[in-house]
């Protein structure tokens, strides 16, 4: 199976709030990379894959941004 070029935007969560929003080329190398020794940085992942977009383009960068507006409350809210 050959695996099709694009952009992975992603979001880990731990203790149910989003802790990162981000974008890689390789969702699964990604993932490993949170995981040191025994400790996994994260409990959950949610992704969507973006086919023919470069990671880091101008529509990854946005979409990226898009995400973490939607994902993560604004300071205002959590001062609240």
């Amino acid at each position: 199976m050959t695996e099709k070029e694009g952009t992975y935007i992603f979001a880990l969560y731990l203790n149910g709030k989003v802790v990162q929003v981000g974008q890689c080329a390789d969702i699964r190398n990604m993932a490993v990379s949170k995981i040191t020794g025994n400790e996994v940085q994260f409990e959950r992942i949610t992704y969507t894959f973006m086919e023919g977009v470069s990671p880091y383009s101008r529509e990854a960068n946005l979409m990226e941004s898009v995400a973490a507006n939607m994902l993560i409350p604004s300071l205002k809210q959590v001062m609240a």
